[in-house]
């Protein structure tokens, strides 16, 4: 019976696993072909949030690119989702001084304002 137990529950982390790979793949795929709009950055900050569960690194690298790109465009809702997302990098780092000021800059942004150019 325990080995019942242990064969489900590693069957299912390696098929949580393989799903999680699938969709960083659709979204690659969807980054490939976004031009450099707001959908663009909503998807730069999607890959920033799946690869934190295993590449803080790469999450963060994402977060910075839609940062940019979101300052380029004047887009309130993905600066707020990058810096976020860049606070949680520093939270997961134990740098929590840095976490704390960009999450205090995202909060400081109001989503209500949805313009944007191009």
């Amino acid at each position: 019976m325990t080995r019942l137990l242990a064969f489900i529950v590693l069957f299912c982390a390696g098929a949580r696993l393989n799903a999680q790979y699938h969709s960083l793949d659709s979204l690659r795929t969807v980054l490939e072909k976004t031009d450099r709009g707001a959908a663009r950055v909503d998807v730069l900050n999607e890959l920033s949030y799946h690869y934190f569960d295993y590449d803080p690194e790469a999450g963060f690298k994402f977060a910075n690119e839609a940062y940019s790109l979101a300052t380029d465009l004047s887009y309130p809702k993905g600066l707020q989702t990058s810096l976020t997302l860049q606070g949680y990098y520093y939270s997961t780092t134990g740098d929590f001084r840095r976490a704390l000021s960009f999450y205090k800059k995202s909060n400081a942004i109001q989503p209500s304002d949805t313009g944007v150019k191009g």
